[in-house]
Formats: C-alpha cells, structure tokens, sequence
C-alpha cells in the first residue's frame, strides 16, 4: 500500500495539439498497478486535451474548474464532482472554459494503445 499527495508527482506536459494541459501519473504499471493508471489532469484556463480516441474504455471524474466535453456530436459542460465514461472508439476532448485550473482524475487500462485523430 501506498500513501501520497498527488503534489509529490511532477506534472508532464500533455503532447500538442494540447494547449497548457499536464498529467501526473498517480497510479501506474510502474508504481504496482497490473491492470489499471490513474492519473490527475490540470488544463490551464483556455486550455485543451487533445482531440482524440482509443480502443479502450476509460473514465473522468472531474474535481475541480469547469470546462466543456467535446464530443462526435457536439459539446456538454462538465463541472466539479461529475463522472464521464468514455467507450472504446469514441472522440472526446476537454476543454477548458473557467477562469481557473480545471482538474479531474482519469482512470484507464494499463494495456493501451493511443490512436490520435
């Protein structure tokens, strides 16, 4: 078992097309998980992930700031305390729409392949 804040992992930038977006890898492979990642995501205010979709399913639950889902058929806000599920295959993209960090968990499989669009 393991005991930290998320502040003692270093922030990796999220590759472009993001814009000002970090990851910190807080459960990992590496750290003892077989089967799954969990890792807190910050996006600086008019900040975005990248647009994109992969052949696994993963989930969000957003914490803190409020920003906008893109998704294939338009955009739906998200806000502190809500939970996304995303299936296989599916576009998606965060935005942020705040005037502050918008911050949420992303949990996914340890076995994964990134397909961007």
């Amino acid at each position: 078992m393991r005991h930290f804040y998320y502040t003692e992992i270093h922030p990796e930038d999220i590759d472009k097309p993001a814009v000002d977006a970090k990851r910190r890898w807080l459960v990992t492979k590496e750290k003892g998980s077989p089967n799954f990642t969990m890792a807190m995501v910050e996006v600086a205010p008019g900040g975005s992930t990248l647009r994109h979709s992969h052949h696994y399913e993963h989930a969000m639950y957003f914490i803190d700031g409020n920003g906008e889902l893109l998704e294939a058929n338009g955009t739906s806000p998200v806000s502190p305390w809500e939970v996304v599920y995303i299936e296989p295959n599916e576009f998606h993209q965060i935005r942020n729409t705040g005037s502050r960090v918008l911050r949420f968990l992303s949990v996914e499989p340890v076995a994964k392949e990134e397909k961007k669009a």
